[in-house]
């Protein structure tokens, strides 16, 4: 089992899921709002993020040149 633990930093929450690895996730969506609000949530565990803006084509593209551990559209 994965032990996750929380701890603060600024005012703000982070948890912490113990990977050796920083994941590194693409963030595909039209809606700032929703960017914004994923991008916050996939920070706090510790995740590096990239963003393609509601492009199919954009997301393609930066597929081809880095390796994600998840694609979120």
């Amino acid at each position: 089992a994965t032990k996750l633990s929380v701890r603060t930093h600024c005012g703000g929450a982070r948890i912490s899921p113990g990977c050796a690895v920083q994941p590194r996730e693409l963030l595909v969506d039209h809606n700032a709002v929703s960017r914004k609000l994923t991008s916050k949530l996939l920070q706090m565990f510790g995740c590096a993020i990239d963003v393609a803006v509601d492009r199919i084509g954009a997301a393609v593209n930066k597929m081809k040149f880095k390796k994600y551990d998840l694609v979120l559209m």
